[in-house]
């Protein structure tokens, strides 16, 4: 069980790793976007810093990433809650 423990640790922090950068990236991307924009259209400079500060946004990005790195903890406790469920029942 100890081995099952350190595995789903592992597959938790590299998803949330993946995730983290994922979202990164994107906002980076936008980032980029934003400051190009600044010598585009003239009604695009307003629009785009408020979507890369909206609390909602960066909230989300946060609860996708804990999701992520608490589903390998889940699929285990999931497993071994069955496995030992059907040893029980069998004795």
């Amino acid at each position: 069980m100890g081995t099952e423990k350190v595995t789903a640790f592992a597959q938790s922090w590299n998803a949330m790793t993946l995730q983290a950068l994922r979202f990164s990236q994107a906002l980076a991307l936008e980032c980029w976007t934003a400051a190009g924009a600044a010598w585009g259209a003239p009604g695009r400079q307003s629009a785009l810093p408020r979507r890369l500060t909206d609390p909602r946004r960066l909230e989300a990005a946060a609860l996708d990433t804990f999701g992520k790195g608490l589903a390998p903890i889940r699929r285990r406790a999931v497993g071994n809650a069955r496995r030992l469920n059907r040893q029980a029942r069998s004795r």
